[in-house]
C-alpha cells in the first residue's frame, strides 16, 4: 500500500507503532516531517513554524521522535500528533552541542526515553544522548553573580562534573544577615507538571568556617524559599534538594535556583572563594 501522500514527489516511511507509521515526504522540495495511519490521505505534516525541513525516525505511544532544521541548526526534538506540539529536545542540551538528532523513541512505566546523538564542535565529535520525559537533565540556560565577585568560569564552567568551575569571591555586605556570595542560576523546564523536581549543585569552598544555602524560587509565593544549609566543603561536594510544581513558572516554565555561601562564624581572614562545577536540574 503506497503512503505517498498528495503533492509529494517522494516520500519515505521510517518506523512504525500502534498503527501510526513516521518518516517524511518531500514537498515542494523540502522533506517535511509527518505521521500517517495507514493511507496516503492520513499524511500530517509536522513540520513546526520556524522550520525549513525534518523527518520523523521514529514513533511509539502516540509521540514521534525526529529532528528538524531550525535556520542552519538541526534540532531533536518531539511531537504528539500535530506541527504545534512540538517541543524542541535541543533546548536541554549543552550549549557545546550544536546540532543534534532524535533517532528513537519508547515510553516505559510512565516515563518517555529518547534517544539519538549530538556534535560537539570543540571536541570534533559526535556523542551519544538520551532524554528522558522530553528533558530529564535541565542544564542551566544562565547564570547571574547576584553577590559577590566573578573571576572566572562562565556558564560551560556549570554544565558538567568536570573541575572547570565558576569561581567567585566574597563581596561588600550591607547587613550582617546577608550572604557575600550570591549565585542565582536559571533554566526551563521540559514540563509544566512534573512529578519529580530536584536540583543539584556540585561545589566547594577556599577555607572552613564557611556554610552553604541552597533556595528554590517558589512562583507560587514569588520568592525564594530555601532547601537546604549545611556546612561547606573545601573538596568538591554534590548536594540534591527537591522541589515541587511550584518551583515551575506557569506558561514559561522557568526555574531558578540559588546558591548562597555565607560564614558560619568569626573569621580570620577578608577573603574567601566559592568553586562551584556543576549546577543541574531533574524534572520529569
Amino acid at each position: 500500500m503506497s503512503l505517498n501522500p498528495a503533492g509529494s514527489s517522494t516520500s519515505y516511511a521510517l518506523s512504525i507503532s500502534g498503527g501510526q507509521q513516521g518518516g517524511y515526504a518531500i514537498i515542494d522540495g523540502a522533506g517535511r516531517p509527518g505521521i500517517w495511519t495507514g493511507t496516503a490521505q492520513s499524511w500530517v505534516d509536522l513540520t513546526p513554524a520556524g522550520a525549513s525541513l525534518g523527518q520523523v525516525s521514529s514513533v511509539h505511544g502516540g509521540q514521534q521522535a525526529g529532528y528538524v532544521l531550525v535556520g542552519s541548526v538541526t534540532h531533536a526534538g518531539v511531537w504528539s500528533g500535530t506541527a504545534a506540539s512540538w517541543v524542541d529536545l535541543h533546548a536541554f542540551l549543552p550549549q557545546r552541542f550544536v546540532q543534534s538528532y532524535a533517532l528513537g523513541i519508547v515510553h516505559d512505566a510512565g516515563v518517555t526515553y529518547v534517544v539519538g546523538w549530538a556534535y560537539d564542535p570543540t571536541l570534533n565529535r559526535d556523542e551519544a544522548i538520551m532524554w528522558a520525559n522530553g528533558g530529564g537533565h535541565v542544564n542551566p540556560l544562565s547564570f547571574t553573580v547576584f553577590r559577590g565577585v566573578l573571576e572566572s568560569g562562565d556558564l560551560a564552567s556549570l554544565l558538567d562534573s568536570d573541575n572547570n568551575y565558576v569561581v567567585v569571591r566574597n563581596g561588600i555586605t550591607a547587613l550582617g544577615t546577608e550572604s557575600p556570595i550570591m549565585v542565582r542560576v536559571s533554566g526551563q523546564s521540559p514540563l509544566q507538571t512534573p512529578t519529580t523536581f530536584q536540583f543539584t549543585v556540585e561545589n566547594k569552598v577556599s577555607i572552613t568556617g564557611l556554610n552553604q544555602l541552597i533556595d528554590l524560587y517558589d512562583y507560587a509565593l514569588g520568592r525564594f524559599v530555601n532547601a537546604d544549609v549545611r556546612a561547606a566543603s573545601t573538596n568538591d561536594a554534590v548536594v540534591t534538594v527537591t522541589g515541587s510544581v511550584a518551583n515551575v513558572e506557569t506558561g514559561t516554565r522557568n526555574v531558578q535556583s540559588q546558591i548562597q555561601v555565607r560564614p558560619a562564624g568569626p573569621l580570620f581572614t577578608n577573603t574567601w572563594r566559592s568553586y562551584l562545577d556543576q549546577t543541574i536540574w531533574v524534572i520529569a
